[in-house]
């Protein structure tokens, strides 16, 4: 249920995720889609690693995932990617993957939505330690780092993390920059830390305001 976050002990995600999944791991994820009706037979989809030291998005090379679990906020959310995947997610018996467990459900539509459940990896935590080597790294590519039930104490463990970590650039992104403005002075903004918002139509160009005065 809503509200509720619930703190995690797991290998690494990238004991088991790699840049390229095995073929087994992608024909399990495959069958898990048209179990679920996330996909229909004809369909053909690429799957790529849910968090690992590749990506599959452009704008970045890695996605680290400490924080599991969403709440729709604006109609930007809508057939959000990352509540399709936690849905299928969860239903894969590997480690790395119980995080994702509640965090997802369908809609009375079918379609795939977040519950407000939120699951805190502290295994994930060290992560970006493990990556000698520098890269752009998106922050919680399957959540969002301010959302209002992730606890404050968490989200300075992750800046902790982000601080540690000069070879690094942290990419950042929410839909929530009021509650990072809230929690901006209680953390530490190195230069390795990008923060951005998303603003899906001008109704929501006030997060652009705000951002600006993090």
């Amino acid at each position: 249920p809503g509200g509720q976050h619930q703190t995690l002990s797991n290998k690494p995600d990238n004991a088991i995720l790699a840049n390229h999944p095995h073929p087994r791991e992608i024909a399990g994820r495959r069958r898990a889609d048209l179990r679920l009706g996330l996909l229909d037979s004809s369909d053909s989809v690429h799957y790529a690693p849910d968090m690992a030291q590749g990506s599959g998005i452009e704008w970045t090379e890695a996605t680290w995932n400490p924080v599991a679990g969403c709440t729709p906020i604006s109609p930007g959310c809508l057939n959000c990617y990352a509540a399709r995947m936690a849905l299928r997610l969860e239903h894969i018996s590997e480690s790395g993957c119980a995080k994702y467990k509640g965090t997802a459900k369908r809609s009375k539509n079918g379609r795939p939505v977040f519950t407000g459940r939120i699951n805190l990896d502290y295994d994930a935590l060290e992560l970006p330690r493990r990556w000698r080597k520098g890269r752009r790294i998106f922050v919680n590519s399957m959540s969002d780092l301010f959302h209002e039930n992730v606890p404050a104490a968490f989200v300075r463990d992750v800046f902790k993390v982000m601080n540690d970590c000069p070879q690094h650039q942290f990419q950042v992104l929410t839909k929530r920059p009021d509650h990072a403005l809230e929690l901006a002075d209680s953390v530490r903004w190195t230069p390795n830390i990008w923060l951005g918002t998303s603003v899906e139509n001008a109704m929501y160009i006030h997060r652009i305001e705000t951002l600006r005065l993090i």
